[in-house]
């Protein structure tokens, strides 16, 4: 059996550990023999295949550049098992675990799988060490076509050397764990009009824009209400702006949720705000709950999952994209907010359109069924 290492910081609720989780699981039902390299098991939300390596022995004070030295320390290690296992091939995922899987290269072949865009979501440094390292790796996994035309173009990467993979999709599971019933406490609020957003309270999903938004939303659509799926470091923020805007009482924080899916399932319309993604896992697990989807047109996913701003051609509807400057103080509306505002009050007002939309997304969310991606694996592998 080919021996696959998987090398992620951790297998906590976010969306590349849940690729990792499908990932893992499915090869080691393929005759492989499956490790997941993880920096520590802190974090574990996620069932997965095959056995778990970590690289974090110790706890240590690293103090002044405590961030440079955990670096090397774990790079080192990544090196001793590498050695110690003799992997044929190692997977890896996120940007530090890429670079590490490129340094400490030796007779295993390295793939990198590269999950954001590179040109808006890289620190300076990172997009200088992504450019010296990226090119030395076998293969790099990028997991949409944006992703894959902004490596060759600014990180010099072959086109030959690139594979566009899509993020797989358990959509049995997914549809199980919809049917769960949504807690007591919210069921008033789901039988409302509720709009949903699923993903960490951070600069990059710019849930800021969405509940602007919102506000405006408030004043046309009596019976709607906003739910934030995530925890992260703005929800305070979010929760003045709400304040501000006088819709605290309509904006529902409930936090991270191991099944967001009955939650989803319960919803009338998904909406993304984010600045940039990859390929976003949340919205697609939409879709499969059968949700109609208006995402911004961010760089990069939305668009190859919904298709074009032409309503009779697309999957979901495509508002313009957002200004990425955090601007979460302010109670004003931009343009693109406006729009926004506009396009979820067309959708909550026109019951044809919802149930045209929903069938879409259930179409649409066929085509990234895990065999389906799996078989793009194993061609790789």
């Amino acid at each position: 059996m080919k021996k696959i290492a998987f090398f992620i910081p951790d297998l906590g609720g976010a969306g590349a550990e849940r690729v990792v989780s499908n990932l893992s699981i499915a090869l080691s039902k393929h005759n492989y023999e499956v490790y997941i390299i993880l920096y520590n098991e802190k974090e574990i939300a996620y069932e997965y295949g095959g056995k778990i390596i970590t690289l974090d022995k110790e706890k240590r004070d690293y103090k002044v550049f405590g961030k440079i030295f955990r670096f090397i320390n774990r790079t080192i290690e990544l090196k001793r098992v590498k050695k110690r296992y003799n992997f044929d091939i190692v997977i890896s995922f996120l940007e530090n675990p890429d670079f590490q899987n490129i340094l400490t290269k030796g007779t295993e072949k390295v793939y990198i799988s590269v999950r954001n865009f590179a040109s808006k979501s890289y620190a300076l440094k990172k997009k200088l060490l992504a450019k010296l390292l990226y090119k030395k790796a076998d293969l790099v996994i990028a997991v949409s076509k944006e992703i894959r035309d902004d490596l060759a173009k600014n990180f010099h990467i072959s086109k030959d050397k690139i594979k566009v993979i899509y993020n797989p999709y358990d959509i049995d599971k997914v549809n199980a764990l919809a049917k769960e019933t949504v807690e007591e406490k919210y069921k008033k609020l789901f039988e409302k009009k509720v709009i949903i957003n699923a993903g960490r309270l951070t600069y990059q999903k710019g849930q800021w824009h969405l509940i602007r938004a919102f506000s405006w939303v408030c004043s046309e659509v009596k019976d709607a209400e906003l739910v934030l799926l995530g925890e992260g470091p703005l929800k305070l923020q979010m929760e003045e702006l709400a304040t501000k805007l006088n819709i605290y009482n309509k904006v529902h924080f409930i936090g991270f949720q191991d099944n967001p899916y009955k939650y989803m399932k319960n919803s009338a319309l998904y909406v993304l705000t984010s600045l940039f993604e990859g390929f976003p896992n949340a919205l697609v697990e939409a879709m499969v709950c059968g949700l109609p989807i208006i995402s911004a047109n961010c760089k990069s996913g939305p668009k190859e999952i919904l298709g074009s701003y032409n309503y009779s051609q697309q999957y979901g509807v495509l508002t313009d994209e957002f200004d990425s400057e955090m601007d979460i103080e302010s109670v004003i509306l931009s343009k693109e907010e406006k729009k926004l505002a506009l396009e979820i009050c067309s959708l909550l007002k026109d019951e044809d359109v919802i149930e045209s939309f929903k069938q879409k997304s259930l179409k649409r969310a066929s085509d990234f069924e895990a065999s389906k991606i799996i078989e793009k694996w194993l061609e790789i592998l």
